[in-house]
């Protein structure tokens, strides 16, 4: 890159007119004490003794003139001797200010040359020096920052964007700015340096891994529920829903196989997560000695069958009891509910009646009372059933089996579509025993307890062992057949860990990181929505609406929403075609929701009223960066960057040199008009045209008029500091140094007018 002092070489760029210009300047001090000069001033203070108004004589007390001014008599000749005066003091500001220049111009060089890649190879690189074995991180914008210690080197290096190796120089390159660096810091970020950041996203790493598979309790949940345990919910946002709320464990419970969705649950805390143990069975016995099955978990039993005993004959003194007093109404399976509603071990059917098929009930707990009559041949064999029945005092008797070997197993169900038939309407106060009565009494194969423990539980009975089964064996956690991810049943979570979390709340935020890795951020009245949108397909947001638009396009909403900087966004209803306009708060991704008939639309942000040399392209990042960058103070309208700012007090320097300037230059234009209205005199006493006088005093004071607004107006000494645009630096000095030139030229041409 060709050096900036090049540029200023102002005899090989400047036009011819400029260049007459410095040969005038050269040879001022010339001109000052020519003889002819000297002869001329002499000459008009002989013949001219009249008095100006506010001007000064030669014979009065420098020390009662206030600078600036003059007394209120004063010479044409005078005047012509303050001008060489005046003339003095601007040499001595034009000295200083080129001094001042050379200096904000080898400060610009050095910055633009530590900052680009073509000339500082080390930028955001580690070096180690040679000299004296320092290792330092050369941040984006050539900032060279120190590491302490070797310990703080290893665990800086690689991490947060760091480098991850360093190289060895001989010593930093003179460009490299080391007296803005702190030093380095475990767990600080790297990178973007000069550049504005903007948070648009939690994380980067949305991976996961299986944790397993946890008991919970539904009444105190180890998790925190999502939409209040609505199953609406799979992996894929479940997951979305631990990042959005900034939790690092998410739990997937309750799944319904018919529409593959369940419950989210989200965590922070392991320990918390798993507090209620690892799922094993949700079948277990209770102080009963029967197993029950949790909620929406099906214990399953066969219906207690019966053993034919035989045919035994019977007199008028019963060996039996009869029930109804022996009423031919019961079939054999109504007898045998009659026996299991007394708990009754034995059950006879007697004196058959062919043609109605139905014989009469008797019951009993003693076997050795029930065939004290020995045995009967005479039975018959029902038409319907195929069951023995006894004929004319005759009992064809049966044993209630009440094994524990009639449980089957211990399977999955569907709140939503249960296996088998509730009875009792979901009523949860049944044991084992008054359930099995259940499905006696109803002639059901097939019986379940589900929910609770003895005497809480829920029954359900069946006659198809298939369709009772159909949910599988049960296990706490089952793979989807959707996805092929794992969820757990009613009462478990399949719990996950996410390999990161973020921060919600930093979603929006805006900063610059300034050369030394300091993230400067910006306030939020500095911040605007953009005209640029995010799309969640399938979300919602639970901020409440500013304005609904009924019967409307996704076109008119961004419309609508695009003009008012109120609206951060919009939900859109593709059901309904209804908008929903949100305000800030649509930012905040804790507060999504799916909902598959919305999409969410959100805006992006952006600055407003930042310094031109602060407005720059915005690098997006996740929350952890931000979290990471070390904080430097709040941003401001006033607050400036890059090379504005590392320029501030040489521009400063300048801008009170150009005051100075603008000074002297008035009083030059004060004289200027003084001799403009002594025209006659001017005339016949040093053959000064007055229209050349008039021509002159209009280019000092547009001069003088361009030097002061360019100091005022925004495009200040602050636009040559725009590293971005050299040219604009070239032309601005330029132009002062044209200004300047014109001053000092005009003021020597005024003395050698009309000769």
């Amino acid at each position: 890159m060709e050096k900036i002092n090049n540029r200023f070489n102002l005899e090989n760029n400047l036009s011819a007119t400029l260049k007459q210009g410095i040969q005038f300047k050269k040879y001022q001090h010339k001109i000052v004490t020519n003889p002819q000069t000297e002869k001329i001033a002499f000459d008009l203070e002989k013949s001219d003794t009249s008095e100006v108004p506010g001007f000064y004589t030669l014979n009065d007390d420098p020390s009662n003139i206030v600078e600036g001014f003059a007394t209120a008599t004063q010479t044409p000749a005078a005047q012509m001797v303050q001008l060489g005066v005046l003339q003095a003091e601007y040499n001595k500001l034009i000295e200083k200010f080129n001094t001042e220049k050379q200096k904000l111009v080898t400060s610009a060089n050095s910055y633009i040359d530590g900052i680009s890649s073509s000339t500082n190879p080390y930028l955001n690189k580690n070096v180690t020096t040679k000299s004296d074995g320092k290792t330092y991180y050369i941040t984006g914008e050539g900032v060279a920052k120190l590491y302490p210690s070797v310990e703080i080197y290893n665990q800086v290096i690689g991490k947060n964007n760091c480098p991850t190796t360093t190289q060895q120089i001989d010593s930093l390159p003179a460009y490299v700015n080391t007296t803005n660096g702190s030093p380095m810091i475990v767990g600080q970020q790297c990178g973007n340096e000069g550049k504005n950041v903007v948070v648009n996203n939690i994380i980067d790493n949305t991976e996961s891994t299986y944790v397993g598979c946890y008991n919970d309790v539904l009444s105190s949940p180890a998790m925190t529920k999502m939409s209040n345990g609505s199953q609406i919910y799979n992996f894929n946002s479940c997951k979305q829903a631990a990042i959005d709320t900034g939790n690092i464990y998410f739990g997937l419970q309750n799944l319904n196989p018919t529409t593959n969705k369940s419950s989210c649950y989200v965590s922070k805390d392991l320990a918390k997560s798993t507090k209620y143990q690892k799922s094993t069975t949700a079948c277990k016995s209770d102080n009963d000695g029967y197993i029950y099955g949790a909620k929406s978990v099906n214990a399953i039993y066969k219906t207690p069958d019966t053993t034919y005993v035989g045919v035994f004959k019977e007199k008028p003194v019963r060996s039996m009891s009869r029930i109804n007093n022996g009423s031919q109404t019961f079939t054999y399976e109504t007898c045998k509910k009659e026996a299991v509603n007394r708990n009754k071990k034995y059950f006879g059917l007697q004196n058959f009646n062919t043609k109605t098929q139905l014989a009469a009930c008797c019951v009993g707990d003693d076997y050795n009372n029930i065939s004290k009559y020995g045995e009967s041949t005479e039975s018959y064999t029902g038409k319907s059933d195929s069951k023995t029945y006894g004929a004319s005092w005759s009992n064809a008797v049966y044993q209630i089996d009440t094994k524990k070997s009639d449980y089957i197993g211990c399977y999955n169900d569907n709140e939503a579509s249960p296996s088998m038939t509730n009875v009792g309407n979901n009523a949860t106060n049944y044991s084992f025993k008054t359930c099995q009565k259940e499905a006696i009494n109803s002639g059901k194969q097939y019986f379940a307890l589900q929910g609770g423990k003895k005497g809480s539980s829920k029954c359900f009975v069946s006659d198809d062992l298939q369709t009772a089964q159909k949910y599988g064996i049960y296990k706490p956690c089952i793979e989807s057949a959707s996805d092929k991810n794992t969820y757990g049943v009613s009462g478990n979570n399949a719990l996950y860990k996410m390999n990161e979390s973020g921060n919600p709340s930093f979603i929006g935020k805006i900063g610059y990181v300034d050369g030394n890795d300091k993230l400067m951020e910006y306030p939020s009245g500095m911040i605007i929505p953009g005209t640029n949108y995010s799309k969640y397909v399938g979300y919602d947001s639970m901020v409440s609406s500013m304005k609904t638009m009924t019967n409307t396009t996704y076109n008119d909403c961004v419309t609508a929403c695009n003009s008012s900087n109120n609206y951060y966004g919009f939900v859109f209803d593709n059901s309904t075609k209804t908008g929903f306009l949100k305000g800030k708060d649509i930012l905040n991704p804790s507060l999504k929701v799916p909902n598959p008939n919305r999409d969410l639309y959100v805006r992006d942000v952006k600055t407003k009223n930042a310094n031109m040399s602060c407005n720059r392209n915005s690098v997006t990042i996740n929350s952890n960066i931000w979290k990471k960058y070390s904080k430097g103070s709040i941003m401001t309208p006033n607050t400036t960057c890059s090379l504005t700012s590392t320029l501030s007090s040489q521009n400063k320097k300048i801008a009170a040199l150009q005051n100075q300037i603008g000074q002297v230059g008035s009083q030059i234009i004060s004289i200027l008009k003084n001799l403009k209205n002594q025209t006659d005199d001017v005339k016949s006493k040093i053959g000064i045209n007055s229209s050349k006088i008039e021509a002159d005093l209009v280019m000092y004071n547009d001069t003088i008029n361009d030097i002061i607004n360019y100091k005022k107006g925004e495009d200040n000494m602050n636009n040559i500091t725009k590293d971005t645009n050299l040219l604009v630096l070239y032309q601005n000095y330029n132009y002062m140094f044209w200004s300047i030139l014109a001053i000092s030229t005009m003021i020597i041409s005024m003395k050698m007018m009309g000769k």
